[in-house]
């Protein structure tokens, strides 16, 4: 007989117990401010974000290098020896420093140009709106100095390095030989 009888001790699980959406509103009325509030600061960060973060690329290159075995496949092998040595001559040319100071004078990596501004500092390589002619020998031209360029119209602006305790802001027109020692360059 008392296997018949209620329980009065147990619990119901969550799947038996009814979604209850008068309290849902409830909370809802108590604490509605929440949500708008919580929505304008997620689009501002999201908005903040991806305006000051700097876009990352990654790029990989493969050179593929053929060699003709018509030779070798005739038989003479000595053809195809030398077609090996062409092969490792290609590489080494490849590598050689002769072949990456023709790249870096083509690309002219030896100057960089940077747009400052007041969160995010931006290189702008192959978008600068002016270019840097160093006019002076190569044993003057002082590497890891920054000299900051403030344009105040289209062809006139204020040079000056950028670390240096000596702030000489002469005005300079665009074409005007610029010297800081024995450096020499101007703006284009």
């Amino acid at each position: 007989m008392s296997e018949n009888k209620p329980d009065l001790f147990a619990t119901k699980t969550d799947s038996e117990m009814p979604f209850d959406f008068d309290k849902l509103w409830l909370i809802f009325k108590k604490s509605w401010y929440w949500f708008p509030i919580l929505l304008t600061i997620a689009v501002v960060s999201c908005h903040y974000y991806i305006k000051y973060t700097k876009p990352v690329y990654r790029a990989t290159s493969t050179i593929k290098l053929e060699v003709q075995k018509e030779a070798s496949n005739l038989g003479i092998s000595n053809i195809a020896s030398l077609q090996s040595d062409n092969l490792s001559g290609e590489i080494e040319l490849i590598r050689s420093k002769l072949v990456a100071q023709d790249v870096a004078g083509i690309v002219d990596l030896n100057i960089s140009y940077y747009a400052v501004g007041n969160i995010l500092t931006t290189e702008l390589f192959g978008n600068s709106p002016f270019k840097i002619n160093i006019l002076s020998d190569p044993q003057f031209t002082p590497y890891d100095k920054d000299y900051q360029l403030i344009f105040t119209d289209n062809f006139a602006f204020t040079v000056f390095e950028k670390d240096s305790k000596e702030k000489d802001v002469s005005p300079h027109k665009v074409g005007d030989i610029i010297n800081f020692g024995k450096f020499k360059f101007a703006v284009q």
